[in-house]
């Protein structure tokens, strides 16, 4: 197999701390220029720039979406019914 080379494209990744997004990192860190966010830090940011926010609130991400071509939305939230 060919080593992947980077691609010069700026990703805005959110829910970067949950399952997924940690998949997402783990596995393509090295190939695109990233902006991690989610309201905690991932475990492993690998390096990448992380910069908190909640994406309910529609000021911070249009600022995040400014500085990225592409946007990766990976959230997940439990509801719990009793």
């Amino acid at each position: 197999m060919h080593p992947q080379s980077k691609i010069s494209v700026r990703v805005l990744l959110t829910g970067a701390a949950g399952h997924i997004g940690g998949l997402i990192i783990a596995n393509l860190a090295d190939r695109y220029d990233w902006i991690l966010t989610d309201l905690q830090p991932p475990a492993d940011t690998r390096g990448l720039p992380f910069v908190p926010a909640d994406i309910t609130n529609l000021a911070a991400l249009r600022l995040l979406c400014k500085e990225a071509e592409v946007t990766v939305q990976r959230n997940y939230s439990a509801i719990v019914r009793q």
